[in-house]
């Protein structure tokens, strides 16, 4: 919802669904400001603050499993009670977070929008998982007119640890095409298939969002699909 003197209030509610398991994830409440009204300043900064409420348990850890890098025989009450600890884990509560971000945005020529996020994360209980990056992306109108659809490349970088791994992050990075196309002037599709360049990337990931703008009007600041 836009208010008065260029802020911005939102709710956001996220259920996940892994292995065949769904959970209301979390409840957040988000702010924005943009420091000066559109094209006033370069790259039209703008804060952004969220707080998440974790509602649901936790189905699947972010870091990747530790491998068991010896040879010799585990001892089988000590591999089952691995495999408790795990599962206890796993049926944690999801910690309540909040994350910082700064949102930029920017028509660079007649058409190309440039658009950057970087942010920070961090969970205020459990393992104390914190996450900071970046993503950004460029996009072009192609074939239809009014920029009703777009093309361009998107990449996201990510680094996460956890209370016990601060010395050893896990860092994603991913780049891929993205797409926006628009069949009216308030409602829009986006696609960015998204490809892993470094050790601890997935192989490949897919964001798909679809948005409607129920009311206002003015410029519209672009926001890469993988944030």
């Amino acid at each position: 919802v836009g208010l008065p003197y260029r802020f911005g209030l939102a709710v956001e509610n996220q259920v996940e669904h892994f292995n065949h398991e769904t959970v209301n994830a979390s409840f957040s409440i988000e702010g924005r400001w943009a420091l000066a009204d559109w094209d006033k300043i370069p790259l039209n900064p703008t804060l952004f603050a969220e707080y998440k409420f974790g509602t649901g348990r936790i189905l699947h850890e972010e870091a990747p499993e530790e491998e068991m890098m010896t040879d010799e025989p585990v001892d089988p009450d000590e591999e089952e009670m691995m495999m408790r600890e795990e599962e206890a884990a796993m049926q944690a509560d999801r910690p309540n977070a909040y994350e910082f971000r700064l949102l930029l945005s920017e028509e660079i020529v007649k058409g190309v929008d440039w658009a950057f996020n970087a942010f920070l994360e961090n969970e205020i209980g459990g393992d104390r998982g914190r996450e900071w990056g970046f993503a950004q992306a460029v996009q072009m109108p192609l074939f239809l007119p009014h920029e009703r659809f777009t093309a361009g490349v998107e990449m996201q970088y990510k680094n996460f640890t956890v209370k016990d791994t601060r010395g050893d992050p896990v860092s994603s990075f991913v780049i891929g095409p993205a797409f926006a196309y628009k069949p009216t002037a308030r409602m829009r599709f986006d696609v960015s298939p998204l490809f892993g360049v470094t050790h601890d990337s997935p192989d490949v990931q897919i964001f798909g969002v679809f948005s409607y703008v129920f009311g206002g009007g003015g410029s519209e600041a672009e926001a890469p699909a993988s944030t």
